[in-house]
């Protein structure tokens, strides 16, 4: 009676033993030979159709599964530097604040020429680093919601794996209808639980390195700030003499233009030199005019 028992109980325990077990995902090439197979397996045309999606389905979740534990390898490395990295811009910023600003100085001599090179240096670098506040920003961001959302998604992943689980271990689709599963619907399915577990492993490895990469984002975000006010400063300062210069020049050339007789040496140097202007420009017009009528 003892012994009867007892294999009742193991019989009672099948279906959930069996829904444990991890799911043995197909391969690839297998499911590349079996979507290239399907002629051969003389089903109708809407059997057949409804067979290659799956299948299809099936490798896309296989593709996905290798990107998301892809990403969680790029995670990990990117955890284990986050100190480092953390210290490095902290130093930098630390630097940053103790030193003057090294802005070459701006004087009366300084060409026209080398004012706009500077500028065009400032800028690029201005739009470098605004760009890196703005990837820190979002590190930022991201290392701050990221916690619920990741909580969210795992419980939510794990009721579906065992969903599954359960589909599989009774070879019976999931709902009301119950109905067998076909092989290309096992195989999507444990395709599909590996996804799921993959994803579980990423989130709870963002939860794992979240500290780190909060308190990278944010020595990040300070680093970026200082130096886009920084370059801000210089980029205005810059503008500002160029603007100057090119008053003081229309301001010259309006005197020159409207000055008396002891003028007429400056305003037939400045005619000549706007009469060469000008002259090279209908050069320029008339060959490009000459180039389109080829």
């Amino acid at each position: 009676m003892h012994l009867l028992r007892l294999f009742v109980v193991l019989l009672a325990l099948l279906p959930a033993l069996a829904a444990a077990q991890t799911p043995i995902p197909p391969t690839a090439d297998d499911l590349r030979s079996r979507v290239a197979a399907l002629g051969d397996r003389k089903l109708s045309e809407a059997d057949q159709r409804a067979a290659q999606q799956t299948l299809e389905q099936a490798l896309a979740s296989l593709t996905l599964a290798e990107e998301l534990r892809a990403q969680q390898q790029r995670l990990q490395q990117d955890i284990e530097s986050a100190p480092q990295r953390t210290r490095e811009a902290r130093a930098e910023l630390a630097s940053l604040q103790a030193r003057a600003d090294s802005a070459p100085a701006i004087g009366p001599s300084t060409p026209d020429a080398e004012l706009e090179r500077r500028l065009a240096d400032q800028n690029a670098a201005l739009i470098e680093w605004r760009r890196r506040l703005d990837e820190a920003n979002t590190l930022l961001v991201n290392a701050r919601t990221g916690p619920e959302r990741a909580q969210t998604e795992i419980s939510a992943s794990q009721a579906r794996m065992a969903t599954i689980e359960t589909a599989l271990g009774t070879n019976r689709e999931p709902g009301r209808d119950g109905r067998p599963l076909s092989a290309e619907r096992r195989d999507a399915l444990a395709a599909e639980w590996h996804v799921l577990d993959a994803q579980v492993a990423l989130r709870r490895k963002e939860l794992e390195g979240n500290s780190a990469l909060l308190d990278l984002g944010q020595a990040r975000q300070d680093l970026a700030t200082q130096e886009v006010a920084r370059l801000e400063a210089r980029v205005q300062a810059l503008q500002t003499t160029i603007n100057q210069r090119r008053s003081a020049e229309a301001a010259q050339t309006v005197q020159a233009l409207t000055g008396d007789g002891s003028s007429a040496t400056a305003i037939g140097s400045l005619l000549a030199r706007e009469t060469a202007t000008n002259q090279q420009l209908s050069e320029d017009l008339l060959g490009v005019v000459s180039e389109n009528g080829k």
